[in-house]
């Protein structure tokens, strides 16, 4: 919540209220009073739940570290659901018996980027704002901005294999390459082992649900 300080009267049109000026054009005071942001929160509690000891996957007593695999997450793939024989993990690692096990993962992949439209937005409060200003020599370009708005198709796609899991393996699940491209219905996620560095590919993958939206998109042709 934003609260204004002082107590001048304030009525003004809904622009100027939004963007924090009052009739004369001069900076509103705030007081800030928004709590700690969620994803400040979030992101320690997934470091917290990072340092707890991993959940047990397997039957009998548990098992020292050097005895069994472990899967994790790297933070804030928030993205991605995983699940080793049918048993999702999220926030904490888990831990497996060596021996192959089936490891799935499932995300929203973009399919295509297509009828891309532009649209010119002009900053009608900046730029009288300008006027105002006796001082300043005043552009209508430098107060225009040009947004491209595309129509994106995205599938989940999920992908698994089975992969041999070794005791004392640390198996983080991480993506590779880019983020803001279009992706072939190949995985890009991998399970990359922590010491050596070798990584498991699901290559298996399959389409499903798709849907459509058209988004304002910064980096499209």
């Amino acid at each position: 919540m934003i609260e204004f300080l002082g107590t001048e009267r304030f009525h003004k049109t809904e622009t100027l209220i939004r963007d924090g000026y009052n009739k004369q054009g001069e900076q509103l005071m705030y007081k800030h009073t928004m709590k700690t942001p969620i994803k400040f929160v979030l992101h320690i509690l997934l470091i917290a739940l990072s340092c707890c000891s991993p959940l047990k996957l397997y039957d009998g007593p548990e098992l020292p570290e050097d005895k069994v695999a472990i899967l994790s997450k790297e933070l804030l793939q928030f993205g991605i659901s995983a699940s080793v024989d049918g048993e999702s993990f999220w926030l904490r690692n888990v831990a497996v018996l060596p021996g192959t096990h089936t490891l799935r993962t499932k995300q929203e992949v973009t399919l295509s980027i297509s009828d891309c439209l532009d649209r010119t937005e002009f900053d009608s409060y900046g730029y009288d704002k300008c006027l105002r200003d006796k001082d300043k020599s005043c552009s209508v370009y430098d107060y225009q901005t040009t947004k491209r708005n595309c129509l994106f198709a995205y599938s989940t796609c999920t992908c698994e294999a089975n992969a041999l899991l070794e005791a004392g393996g640390k198996y983080i699940l991480k993506k590779v390459g880019g983020e803001n491209y279009v992706v072939p219905l190949a995985n890009n996620i991998v399970f990359e082992e922590a010491d050596t560095k070798k990584q498991i590919y699901l290559n298996e993958c399959a389409e499903g649900e798709q849907r459509t939206a058209r988004e304002d998109c910064s980096y499209c042709p």
